[in-house]
């Protein structure tokens, strides 16, 4: 595929990396003569006629943005392969790692840069919602930072387009569970206010090195981001940054910043040594429990599919005056989160047990999805959480029958293992791997730097499986 040409202007260079959305390339446009960045979605997506044409308006909308913190969009447009209709984006090229790729090589980040990468990431924000454009994937992989430290977000548009087409992704709805905002599980209908959440995941993984809410389980990821409040920072962090992060990730849209600029002012402000005034929601509405009914059901395939929408919760009551009924009140709080809590891992257990594959469970319409989820999800550098599913109809066929959950595979030990060597490993286990590349990397040539899922956890057969190995899929015998 190297040299080949898309839409007779732009050759293939060098693939950056892939994923479950397709490949990104260094290439080269031959009219007018520049270096440029192409994105490749796969024919599975662009089959899809109904993600197509939102793609197609979203690009539109982002081509249009003229703002520094976003990478410049230059063309879109579709291509014939040999699979079929390939959609295709040119973009500005930046010369820089991803965000996830800093955090990993250093830990965490100095609070002061931090703050100025979170500040300078919301106004980017800020620029797109203010003419409608909600990114709903906020994450590392998609801020790229470039040679003087100035961060760029990629991969607008993408996220909408597959809503819109109902194209869910395995174990998230709509975006990475582990940044995704509470409403974006249970919601399609998503203001700027997630963007600000799904940022300030990214701001506390910064400061502390890990995502708050990690966890190899998206059941207990998702209960996690409903209804745990986020894990303290490092004692070392200052008050006034901690503050900050901590109003962003609110679970209530309504507690976090007003406006990504209001957000980049107050990172600004702390980062700055100087401080910001944050009024923050109280203990017990930064840990209230979402109502019963805003469970998330996973699909009887055994894998998280589109969250069950709930009604929206009513605004809390005020504190009664008399605080004998207040103290019984505040008793009641945590049998509550807890019965929410089991109803939720209940209802997981019996779709989704390992041990009842012999007589499997309906889910609750009693149907069951015709297609299997397999595609994953992109990174564009070396991030690598998420899967998604193959594009489906709104009409999906339907059977009376019940299905089995899929296989469970331990994801094998990669110590002492090459590249190419690994990847055949994993596709003997039933796993399918997703290399990325890290030509600049420090190290043993093909040498593995990162797999996710970690060795050992235990995934349903044809997961995704991410490795990041220093060097190119040419020199490290890896097929691509």
């Amino acid at each position: 595929m190297r040299g080949s040409m898309v839409a007779g202007r732009y050759r293939l260079d060098d693939r950056i990396a892939s994923g479950g959305q397709g490949e990104v390339w260094r290439g080269f446009d031959t009219r007018l003569e520049r270096p440029v960045a192409i994105k490749l979605l796969h024919s599975g997506l662009s089959g899809n006629e109904r993600f197509r044409t939102r793609f197609h308006q979203e690009a539109k909308a982002v081509a249009a943005l003229q703002a520094p913190g976003i990478v410049g969009l230059y063309d879109y447009g579709e291509d014939q392969t040999a699979d079929g209709i390939s959609s295709y984006l040119v973009m500005e090229l930046v010369n820089g790692p991803s965000l996830a790729n800093l955090i990993r090589e250093r830990g965490r980040l100095d609070p002061r840069e931090a703050m100025r990468i979170v500040a300078e990431t919301a106004d980017a924000l800020e620029s797109a919602h203010r003419v409608g454009l909600v990114h709903r994937d906020i994450k590392p992989a998609n801020i790229l930072i470039t040679s003087d430290g100035h961060p760029k977000i990629v991969d607008f548009g993408i996220a909408r387009a597959k809503g819109e087409a109902g194209l869910t992704e395995t174990g998230m709805v709509m975006g990475t569970v582990a940044y995704a905002s509470p409403e974006q599980l249970c919601d399609n209908n998503l203001t700027g206010s997630s963007d600000i959440y799904s940022l300030g995941i990214v701001a506390h993984e910064c400061l502390s090195g890990r995502q708050p809410f990690h966890s190899d389980s998206p059941a207990a990821a998702i209960q996690a981001q409903l209804n745990q409040p986020p894990p303290p920072l490092p004692g070392d962090i200052p008050k006034p940054v901690a503050d900050v992060v901590r109003k962003a990730l609110a679970k209530d849209p309504r507690d976090r910043w007003a406006s990504a600029s209001e957000f980049a002012q107050a990172c600004r402000d702390a980062g700055s040594g100087g401080g910001t005034t944050v009024l923050l929601a109280s203990a017990a509405a930064a840990t209230q429990v979402m109502p019963q009914n805003t469970q998330v059901m996973p699909r009887n395939t055994g894998q998280m599919g589109r969250a069950v929408p709930p009604r929206r919760p009513e605004p809390p009551m005020p504190p009664p005056r008399d605080p004998e009924p207040e103290e019984k009140k505040g008793k009641a709080v945590p049998i509550l989160a807890t019965l929410a809590i089991v109803a939720v891992l209940a209802a997981l257990l019996v779709l989704w047990s390992p041990w009842s594959r012999g007589e499997p469970e309906p889910n609750a319409d009693n149907t069951t999805s015709a297609k299997k989820d397999t595609a994953t999800s992109d990174e564009e550098t070396t991030e690598d959480e998420t899967t998604e599913d193959e594009p489906t109809s709104e009409d999906e066929p339907t059977s009376d029958t019940p299905t089995t959950g899929p296989e469970l595979v331990a994801v094998p030990d990669s110590t002492g293992k090459l590249a190419g060597q690994y990847q055949d490993e994993l596709t003997s286990a039933g796993l399918r791997p997703s290399m990325t590349e890290d030509p600049t990397g420090q190290g043993q040539a093909c040498s593995i730097t990162s797999v996710d899922p970690e060795p050992g956890t235990e995934v349903a057969q044809d997961s995704v499986v991410t490795v990041t190995f220093i060097g190119t899929a040419a020199d490290c015998d890896v097929d691509s």
